[in-house]
């Protein structure tokens, strides 16, 4: 999709304003996605499905249990924590 010409656009004065409605959110300076997006889940939704693929269905469970494999591969690997 591109971009709209400036003279099929409304003088500034009409456009509206950028309001941002939220609140303003302040992110750790170290984010572990793996903890917020999937352990801190577990409890409410271990037999909910997180991710459907083709014909195939994976519980939150299941996820984390294949999360943890892979992590535990990487670290027999010599994978480290910068």
């Amino acid at each position: 999709m591109g971009k709209i010409p400036e003279e099929y656009l409304p003088p500034k004065e009409f456009l509206p304003d950028k309001v941002y409605t939220l609140p303003e959110i302040h992110y750790p300076q170290k984010l572990n996605l793996a903890k917020v997006l999937l352990d801190d889940n577990i409890p409410k939704y271990a037999d909910k499905v997180a991710v459907y693929y083709k014909d195939k269905k994976l519980t939150y469970k299941e996820l984390q249990e294949r999360v943890n494999r892979f992590s535990n591969a990487l670290k027999s690997l010599g994978v480290e924590k910068k």
